[in-house]
């Protein structure tokens, strides 16, 4: 019988017992047919896909089986481990697999997606022990090392990835090749060779969507932003539907101060609101308030734009005009059914504190606790509203009542120090920042209030220097943590290192007078009496505290020589 009148055959049948029921198939041509093997093969194949047209992938592994008894041929292999894969079988996928890489060890397919489900079941160890094997005895197969390179780098294993990767000839190495070793490059930190394969990459596949977004990125670290925008802006062409790349491309325009850019691709993007009022966040978290406001009012413009515009007006207000009393306007507009009304509601008692308005500020924690069981930000808010109304004793109450709901929150936690120092309960306080530590050893403000009040105190200057500096490389730039530590080479008895550092914490934080009063001390103990004594009075000229103190200090230093 000819071929092609046995398929039409089969194919017929096959239509004729789509009503058989699914429970049992029946796998068995019509004995009239006289099929041979061959033919026999091909029914059973075709009857599969009909099965898995059905959504009878079970019945579909049977016939496809009964095939392989037929002709273990490695379509067949590779049709029956994916019909186990679909039905989410997958060790009887991986084992047939097994089955067919024995039987076709040159046959690589077998062994990617044998990989692939060690992959799949969290096994990447055995995935690549897998790659490893066949690679070992078909060295020349690129693509074998290719996918062990991509599996490498999938697992963050990037030196082993560069490794392989390397070992495919330059000739031989495709986009897909130099994508992966480009990641690889990257997650080492070599982001030189790292952007180099990736724009190679893009050379040979300028449609490679994946590289250009990678490059972009890499530039990005580099810190060349124009390099990055060239690399968006190709991955916007492919992909003219991402908005992600669009304000990606908006923010770095804003990083090189061109605004007029910025708002043109803001203008250019697509017309909802919900798109616009991403590119006014942005707009407003770099500091451009002018095309923010060009965005809100059209947003404005539109007779139904939702009330999430209230509280991107509310921020625009606070943030560019310092205008509380407008922001809590355009709050009190967002209704009580919006999705994101416990953010407007929290920002609205933050808007009444910066009015000095504690009161106000009570009542939207109390109405937020009631509506928001759950958020603890209103118990924050509770608590620093009653703090503002000098009743630290009640602040630090409601505090304890919301660290028996929530025992480990760090931002409780921290008010808890604060107001228990306030309070004069050291203990108290040493104990919740202590607890901070434990839950967050990287929480900055914790381990140098520790460290500060240890060197106060004077005493374990080892670990209270250990805790500050763990803060200095938190917060490097945070002026009162310099001061800190300045203060514990004071008591250590290093005055000069105590020195340098307190000069650059007056730098940072020039308001405030504990820092100079610092500054004063250590110049006195250097006998640079000049700067001890502007020290001192700027101190003094800050509203220090104990300013007689700081009077009896002035009249220690020598006075100046005369001329």
């Amino acid at each position: 019988m000819p071929r092609m009148l046995r398929f039409v055959l089969a194919f017929l049948a096959l239509v004729c017992v789509g009503c058989t029921p699914r429970s049992a198939p029946d796998l068995t041509p019509p004995a009239q047919w006289q099929l041979s093997p061959a033919a026999r093969t091909d029914f059973l194949f075709l009857k599969a896909q009909a099965l898995l047209a059905e959504g009878n992938a079970p019945a579909a592994a049977q016939a496809l089986s009964r095939a392989l008894e037929e002709d273990p041929q490695p379509t067949l292999y590779l049709e029956l481990a994916e019909t186990y894969w679909r039905n989410e079988e997958r060790q009887k996928a991986k084992t047939i697999l097994k089955e067919a890489t024995e039987r076709f060890p040159d046959q690589f397919a077998f062994v990617a997606n044998l990989a692939q489900i060690y992959m799949a079941g969290q096994r990447p160890k055995a995935a690549a022990a897998t790659l490893r094997s066949y690679i070992q005895d078909h060295p020349d197969n690129w693509t074998a090392r290719a996918k062990l390179g991509e599996i490498q780098v999938r697992i963050q294993a990037f030196a082993d990835a560069v490794d392989t990767l390397q070992t495919i000839p330059e000739p031989e190495r495709e986009p897909e090749h130099l994508f992966f070793l480009g990641q690889a490059q990257a997650g080492l930190g070599l982001l030189q060779k790292a952007s180099d394969n990736l724009q190679s990459a893009v050379d040979k596949a300028p449609q490679m969507a994946k590289a250009w977004a990678e490059l972009g990125y890499i530039r990005e670290r580099q810190k060349d932003y124009p390099a990055a925008i060239t690399a968006y802006t190709r991955l916007s062409e492919l992909q003219p539907d991402n908005q992600e790349v669009l304000i990606r491309l908006i923010e770095l325009h804003l990083e090189l101060n061109n605004p007029d850019k910025a708002q043109t691709l803001a203008e250019s993007g697509p017309g909802t609101e919900s798109f616009r009022l991403r590119c006014v966040d942005v707009f407003l978290q770099n500091g451009f308030y002018t095309p923010a406001r060009a965005m809100l009012d059209t947003i404005r413009e539109s007779a139904d734009f939702s009330p999430k515009t209230y509280l991107y007006e509310a921020l625009y207000w606070y943030q560019k005009e310092r205008n509380p009393a407008r922001a809590i306007e355009a709050l009190r507009q967002i209704p009580a059914s919006a999705p994101f009304y416990n953010q407007s509601l929290h920002f609205l008692g933050q808007m009444h504190l910066e009015r000095d308005q504690p009161e106000q500020a009570v009542q939207v924690a109390r109405k937020g606790k009631a509506t928001f069981p759950d958020i603890p930000d209103f118990w924050l808010l509770h608590s620093n509203a009653l703090r503002r109304q000098d009743k630290p004793q009640k602040a630090l109450e409601v505090i304890n009542d919301a660290l028996e709901k929530w025992p480990e929150d760090t931002d409780l936690l921290y008010q808890k120090g604060l107001l228990a120092e306030a309070l004069d309960q050291s203990d108290t306080a040493m104990a919740s920042m202590e607890q901070i530590i434990s839950l967050d050893p990287e929480h900055a403000d914790a381990l140098n209030f520790v460290g500060y009040s240890l060197a106060e105190q004077g005493r374990e200057l080892d670990r209270a220097l250990v805790l500050i500096k763990n803060a200095v490389e938190l917060r490097p730039e945070n002026g009162y943590i310099l001061d800190s530590l300045a203060w514990v080479y004071y008591q250590k008895g290093n005055y000069a290192k105590a020195w340098d550092i307190i000069q650059e914490a007056v730098q940072l934080s020039t308001e405030d007078p504990t820092i100079w009063e610092h500054y004063g001390d250590i110049a006195a103990k250097l006998q640079k009496t000049k700067e001890a004594r502007r020290g001192y009075r700027k101190a003094i000229e800050l509203g220090a505290e104990d300013q007689t103190s700081i009077d009896k200090k002035l009249q220690t230093l020598p006075e100046p020589a005369p001329l």
